[in-house]
């Protein structure tokens, strides 16, 4: 069983929470925690085919190649991407190798790639998800029993996206299909507060695999 967040535990969630904050902020919209996987994939082993990557992460290659072209300039779609790699042709003419930009690399160095990369394991089995919600679990994480509108407060978000995160990370989103199953919503009767937030032991579970890299150093 997994053991309570204790302060320590805080200390290293915070430091989670700050390396994947680069990327949080890249754009309005909630990047997806594939993409996420990719970049720190491309980051710890530099310069190597698109068919590598997709190996490395078990994906097929077209759907590596949508992840890829996203983390360029210029995304498959036409619209733009994030710029934190470039796709170049070898010199032989063989084949393309994929490299950081100047600030893919300011990026890669701020989230620590390779404790990121394996803090973020947990999720590879899990349906596919967002940076915001990994986010909103480890606020949850070093905050149990804090109310919805306190999280929302301490991550700045309105009230409808808190809602739909939330229900996403307990047993029912809110459009009725199934959550993830790693917090619990609480009905409380205290002033001022008719809810409160917890892991649920999955979740406290998940939480402690992902502090696992941090403490090993």
């Amino acid at each position: 069983m997994a053991h309570a967040i204790t302060p320590n535990d805080r200390t290293d969630v915070e430091a989670l929470l700050s390396a994947l904050r680069p990327f949080a902020n890249l754009r309005q919209r909630p990047a997806a925690l594939r993409t996420v996987a990719a970049f720190l994939t491309i980051a710890t082993n530099e310069g190597r085919a698109l068919n590598d990557y997709a190996r490395a992460l078990k994906k097929h290659r077209a759907y590596m190649s949508r992840i890829v072209h996203d983390l360029c300039d210029l995304a498959r779609n036409g619209g733009q991407g994030l710029g934190l790699i470039e796709i170049r042709e070898e010199k032989r003419g063989k084949r393309l190798e994929i490299l950081l930009t100047d600030r893919g690399r300011a990026i890669a160095e701020a989230m620590r790639c390779q404790q990121m990369l394996l803090a973020l394991r947990p999720f590879s089995k899990m349906p596919p998800i967002t940076v915001r919600t990994v986010t909103v679990l480890l606020i949850i994480a070093a905050n149990e029993g804090k109310s919805p509108a306190d999280i929302a407060r301490l991550l700045k978000l309105n009230r409808a996206d808190m809602s739909k995160t939330i229900y996403g990370l307990a047993d029912r989103k809110s459009n009725g299909g199934p959550g993830l199953g790693l917090i619990q919503i609480a009905e409380v009767s205290m002033l001022n507060q008719k809810q409160a937030l917890f892991l649920t032991n999955q979740g406290r579970a998940v939480v402690e695999e992902m502090l696992a890299p941090l403490r090993s150093q």
